[in-house]
């Protein structure tokens, strides 16, 4: 049966009514969107962090340096460099 690759269930789950095989199914789906969002929110997190992990280890290395730099030179402690 086609349904059982797209969505492994035993025959006995399924309901007798298409209205209620629509409405279980539109229950998934939106049980599949909130996961896909939550997900996405928290892949978002996590780049937020790698980027502010990565400010600060420039920072501290900037202030590391900073003390043996020539003032000529101050352009070599941007991060783009």
């Amino acid at each position: 049966m086609w349904l059982n690759r797209v969505m492994p269930v035993a025959a006995d789950m399924l309901p007798d009514d298409i209205d209620a095989l629509r409405a279980a199914l539109a229950v998934e789906r939106a049980a599949r969107r909130e996961a896909e969002a939550r997900a996405s929110g928290a892949e978002a997190m996590v780049a937020h962090l790698k980027l502010l992990i990565a400010k600060r280890t420039w920072l501290a290395d900037v202030l590391a340096r900073i003390g043996d730099h020539k003032a000529s030179r101050l352009d070599a402690l941007l991060p783009w460099k």
